[in-house]
């Protein structure tokens, strides 16, 4: 029996519009910045738990993976080496948003001008940020590390709020005041905020 070959052109590669149409909603940066310990990691995992749950696409890029998988050899001590850092983040996260998927990150730097690298990168249509405001104190009360004090004694260089001062977010798009308000009444905002700003 003769087979006949189907003579059809291959499908052109997926559009990021595309993936947009089908999945109804805007794909996003979360940038999460504060000082140590005044709750963004645990804020950013419950945002993205709670948009999991709403069926959205999404990853934490936690600090872990990023120096597992990305920045593992790259000297954060450096202006050479962050910048660097910020430019890895920076091409990986177009990768995620042309897939389709909202990326939570947390920004490591007490620099404005350095987080703020990330935002141009990645375009400003693309990115949120959300500033975790917390007094250095009651962070010192969350450190269960004990960072704060190793930092304080020299132990620790180049860490926000002791031996490098710490430069607030200069317009985010959200103010968390996690010393005032607990972490379910903040994703609630959070995700309430998104939803109006990511859905088509």
């Amino acid at each position: 029996m003769e087979h006949t070959s189907i003579v059809e052109p291959y499908q052109k590669k997926l559009s990021y519009l595309q993936r947009v149409r089908k999945n109804r909603y805007k794909p996003l940066v979360i940038s999460f910045s504060g000082l140590p310990f005044s709750g963004k990691s645990a804020i950013a995992k419950q945002t993205e738990f709670q948009l999991f749950e709403n069926n959205f696409n999404t990853y934490f890029l936690d600090i872990e993976s990023i120096k597992k998988y990305i920045n593992g050899e790259i000297d954060m001590n450096s202006v050479s080496g962050r910048k660097e850092y910020i430019e890895r983040i920076g091409h990986t996260c177009e990768l995620l948003l042309d897939a389709c998927i909202i990326i939570l990150i947390i920004q490591p730097f007490a620099f404005e001008q350095e987080r703020t690298l990330l935002k141009e990168h990645v375009g400003q249509m693309n990115f949120f940020e959300i500033f975790v405001d917390c007094p250095i104190e009651e962070c010192k009360k969350r450190d269960h590390e004990g960072l704060y004090q190793k930092a304080e004694n020299n132990e620790i260089k180049n860490f926000p709020g002791i031996n490098i001062r710490y430069e607030p977010p200069e317009s985010p798009d959200l103010v968390i005041n996690s010393d005032k308000e607990a972490i379910e009444e903040s994703v609630e905002r959070i995700v309430h905020i998104l939803k109006e700003k990511i859905l088509i």
